[in-house]
């Protein structure tokens, strides 16, 4: 179908949801970037998870499902973390 030059073309826009999968289990996805970010900008406490609208236990799981994946730990969460 074609438009006239004074008429806005369609715009297409990708929409969804992806998850990054490693060795089968759910590694990354929106919201665990999205909770990367916050904690590399504010550290990795409530305020940031009621920020997202997450409990601080389920941002502390995806926190920890992603350091048991990866090779090293994404997020450092020894005492000098804390500091």
């Amino acid at each position: 179908m074609l438009h006239s030059p004074h008429e806005p073309a369609p715009q297409l826009k990708a929409d969804g949801r992806f998850w990054l999968t490693l060795d089968g289990r759910n590694f990354l996805g929106r919201g665990r970037v999205e909770l990367l970010q916050r904690i590399r900008e504010t550290g990795f406490h409530l305020e940031s998870c009621k920020a997202m609208k997450m409990s601080y236990k389920a941002a502390w799981d995806a926190v920890d499902a992603m350091n048991s994946a990866w090779q090293s730990p994404l997020v450092d969460s020894g005492p000098a973390a804390a500091a």
